[in-house]
């Protein structure tokens, strides 16, 4: 499946009763060819130490075509996390409107022994902060992860300078900082596990999907005199 951008418009029930008009804008990317993909990989320290490091490439396999593949290593015990962010989501809620919730989804792709997990996370990079919603883990090769109706707390901060995970600070959905989305995975390499060896992801079937906050309809933008403030996202 190639990259896709769509705009629908939707009525809402609100709307039909001339109050209010809701729409949603979707991307899908499967191929990562796009060239506006950027590659970010950090490390987080355990127990004082830190290193490692993600090598990212575009792979193919048979059963589903393109995928991006992730090779991690550490020679120390470290958290690493994976991320991969896609520059046409750029979304700035006082331009584009506010963003009532959004609908996520991915493929992540376990490239090791089947009996080993793999797990997804959907990203989204605001004013120089990271913010994470974590699909969980699953056993298996392959494990598909959607979730819709995300709302901005559904999103965590992961403070990769300060090596915390802020529980209360989440995205804003409705300000004036633009926000970028993505996925990627975390990774724990332990001493007497995954220390010093390859290990071996991927990740595929990149779907986002903004539902706009509901803004009053035409004939109710008129009446109120702000016929001239509607923008449309391109």
């Amino acid at each position: 499946m190639q990259y896709v951008k769509t705009s629908v418009a939707a009525l809402t029930l609100a709307a039909v009763s001339q109050t209010a008009l809701a729409a949603v804008t979707q991307f899908a990317d499967s191929s990562f060819d796009n060239p506006g993909w950027s590659f970010e990989s950090h490390t987080r320290e355990v127990n004082g130490s830190e290193g490692g490091a993600v090598l990212f490439s575009n792979s193919w396999r048979p059963a589903s075509g393109d995928y991006l593949r992730m090779r991690w290593f550490s020679p120390v015990e470290t958290v690493i996390y994976s991320m991969a962010f896609l520059a046409d989501t750029e979304w700035n809620p006082a331009i584009d409107g506010g963003i009532g919730a959004v609908d996520v989804g991915m493929l992540a792709a376990n490239l090791n022994p089947p009996a080993n997990t793999t797990n997804g996370r959907f990203y989204i990079k605001q004013g120089g902060r990271y913010y994470q919603h974590s699909f969980g883990y699953s056993i298996g090769s392959e494990q598909v992860y959607y979730t819709d109706g995300l709302k901005a707390t559904d999103f965590i901060e992961l403070d990769l300078v300060n090596d915390q995970i802020l529980n209360d600070s989440h995205p804003d959905f409705t300000g004036d900082e633009s926000l970028v989305f993505g996925f990627g995975q975390g990774w724990l390499f332990t001493e007497g596990g995954s220390v010093g060896q390859n290990w071996n992801s991927g990740i595929d079937n990149f779907f986002l999907r903004i539902h706009h906050r509901p803004v009053p309809a035409p004939g109710a933008l008129v009446a109120l005199g702000l016929g001239a403030a509607v923008r449309r996202r391109r």
